[in-house]
């Protein structure tokens, strides 16, 4: 009997570490109570059902409407995969929405495919300037891999049809990661619209290989769909206006940032995937949103983060969890209902002697 009380101790500890890990984790991904995060699903403008996730800081109102961001995953990973983006930039004031694209989470799939842009990325964009404490003028999109595919299109649509539509949502800035399949080979702009760009390209993206076997992650932007939409080869990690190939300073890039004719490319030392988890690459999203969609202004330094705490504390709360069912385990083995299934090893039918 004591034997059994004290196997209780075991699974009691991982069940408690599991529960205030998460808690934890759960505050960071709100701030510490100072973001509301909603976990929606709407019938969006294509007709699909969407899944997302909505971070309203305290201080986005209807009376007070602030910028906002949409979120855009890569391919076969859900909304969660831009914590890092939608904890940072709500922390700060921004009103973010990290969707789940069609087919993946918990998204459907759009009435007529064929005129679904973006994999949602669009009409996430729609959806997000339909809310009451959203400033319209002031809106970003964010993504990864497919998902800054997807989104860049989304802006480049949204742009045509505002034309003849004035209530169509068009983004004032993007920032497309790890975009490399979308016709790298290709010299005709995929985004010519006044949208400000920063591109963020990963040294080491194992993608770039498999178009161009010549050439490495650092090559990017020689490419010459990178040279038609700059007008030029641009260095890494400056910023320039569009067409111009003079590096503009901070007070040059928030001038071009209302006009937006803003474009840069940002640098980042680490793979394909691993711009899901660096903090220089969400600090340079933070920074070129708050000089696009917020004149410069700055609520908290870009290099104050705390998103990686959410995965470290899950993390750990993973591990444990593996561990819970072997002590339960271990538990219920030592409870009369179960000690008659235990029995002693027998022993081995034939027994092998050696010299040794």
């Amino acid at each position: 009997m004591k034997k059994t009380r004290k196997l209780w101790l075991l699974p009691l500890i991982l069940s408690a570490c599991i529960l205030l890990l998460s808690f934890f984790a759960g505050q960071v991904q709100s701030s510490f109570g100072q973001v509301t995060v909603r976990d929606i699903q709407y019938v969006n403008s294509d007709g699909a059902l969407q899944r997302g996730l909505l971070y309203i800081p305290d201080t986005a109102t209807s009376q007070s409407p602030a910028p906002a961001i949409v979120c855009c995953h890569g391919n076969n990973n859900t909304a969660e995969m831009q914590d890092l983006n939608a904890i940072e930039l709500s922390r700060r004031g921004y009103v973010v929405l990290a969707v789940d694209s069609y087919r993946q989470g918990l998204s459907g799939t759009p009435e007529d495919e064929s005129a679904a842009i973006g994999e949602g990325a669009y009409a996430a964009l729609q959806y997000i300037g339909s809310l009451p404490f959203v400033d319209t003028d002031n809106i970003g999109m964010v993504g990864h891999s497919k998902g800054a595919m997807g989104l860049t299109l989304a802006a480049q649509a949204a742009w045509t049809a505002h034309e003849s539509d004035s209530s169509v949502i068009v983004p004032k800035a993007i920032a497309p990661a790890g975009v490399l399949m979308l016709g790298m080979d290709d010299t005709t702009p995929f985004l010519t619209a006044p949208i400000n760009m920063c591109v963020i390209n990963a040294d080491h993206d194992e993608f770039l290989g498999n178009i161009y076997p010549t050439l490495k992650g650092k090559d990017f932007n020689t490419l010459p769909i990178v040279r038609t939409v700059f007008g030029f080869t641009p260095e890494y990690d400056v910023w320039y206006e569009t067409g111009n190939d003079q590096p503009l300073d901070r007070n040059g890039a928030i001038s071009a940032g209302k006009e937006g004719t803003l474009k840069c490319i940002v640098e980042a030392d680490t793979t394909h995937p691993g711009l899901h988890f660096s903090t220089d690459v969400t600090s340079r999203i933070v920074d070129f949103f708050d000089i696009t969609l917020r004149d410069g202004a700055q609520t908290i330094a870009p290099d104050q983060q705390i998103w990686y705490w959410k995965q470290i504390s899950t993390g750990i709360a993973l591990l444990l969890f593996v561990c819970l069912p072997i002590a339960f385990g271990r538990l219920l083995l030592n409870t009369g209902f179960f000690q008659k299934i235990v029995v002693k090893e027998p022993s081995s039918y034939s027994v092998i002697r050696t010299s040794k």
